[in-house]
C-alpha cells in the first residue's frame, strides 16, 4: 500500500491561508522569503498523510542562491548556467535546490545550509529506466509518461525513482523503489497562498 499526498504549486486554483505559519509547518520566515519571489514566483507545498506539511519550496532567482552553495554546485554538478534555484525547508530546516543541465538532462542537488550535498535528482531517459518502474507507475495511475528521475543520496547511491506522468489535466508524481515498488503517489495541483506579511 503506498500513501497518497498532494501536492500544491502557487496559482488560481485554491486558496490555502497560513495563518500561525510556524505551527502549520510553514517557516516562521515565509513573509520575508515570499519577498524573494516576485510576482510570478512559485512556491510549492508537498503535504504528508493528514494534511501535514513536509516541505515548502521557493522558486528564487538564482541569485539569491548563496554564494558558498553555487560554488558547491559548480564543484558537484559541474560548470554552466544555473537553470533553476529554490530555497526548501524540509522538516523546519533551511536546504537550497540548485538545478543545472547536463547533456540535455536536468541535474538538481540538494544542499544542507553548510553546501554539504544531500540528494541528487537526476533526470534521465525514460527508456533507460528499469520497466518494472515504468510499467508500476502506469499501473498506479495511468496516463502518459513525463519524466524520470534517478534519487540518489548524498554518496550517489541509488535510493529511488521519481516518475512524472500526466492524464489530460491530472498531473502525478510516484515514488517509486529501484525494484518498481510504488512507495507514494502526489497529485500535483496548484493554488493560491496567501502568505501574511504585516
Amino acid at each position: 500500500m503506498f500513501s497518497r499526498c498532494v501536492r500544491i504549486a502557487s496559482g488560481a486554483l485554491t486558496s490555502l491561508v497560513v495563518a500561525g505559519c510556524a505551527s502549520a509547518g510553514f517557516p516562521a520566515s515565509i513573509g520575508d522569503d515570499v519577498d524573494l519571489l516576485g510576482p510570478d514566483g512559485t512556491i510549492e507545498v508537498s503535504l504528508g498523510s493528514g494534511g501535514r506539511i513536509e516541505e515548502v519550496e521557493f522558486h528564487v532567482p538564482a541569485a539569491m542562491v548563496p554564494a558558498h552553495i553555487r560554488s558547491a554546485a559548480e564543484r558537484e554538478i559541474g560548470p554552466g548556467p544555473i537553470v533553476g534555484a529554490e530555497k526548501e525547508y524540509i522538516a523546519g530546516r533551511l536546504h537550497w535546490e540548485v538545478t543545472k543541465e547536463v547533456g540535455g538532462f536536468e541535474h538538481e542537488v540538494l544542499f544542507d545550509e553548510t553546501g554539504r550535498p544531500v540528494v541528487w535528482e537526476v533526470q534521465v531517459d525514460p527508456t533507460k529506466a528499469p520497466s518494472a518502474v515504468i510499467g508500476a507507475s502506469e499501473e498506479a495511475v495511468g496516463g502518459s509518461l513525463h519524466a524520470v528521475e534517478e534519487i540518489r543520496d548524498a554518496s550517489k547511491v541509488l535510493t529511488q525513482y521519481h516518475v512524472k506522468r500526466r492524464d489530460g489535466s491530472l498531473r502525478w508524481k510516484l515514488v517509486l523503489s529501484p525494484r518498481g515498488e510504488v512507495l507514494r503517489v502526489l497529485r500535483e495541483t496548484q493554488a493560491e497562498i496567501e502568505v501574511p506579511v504585516r
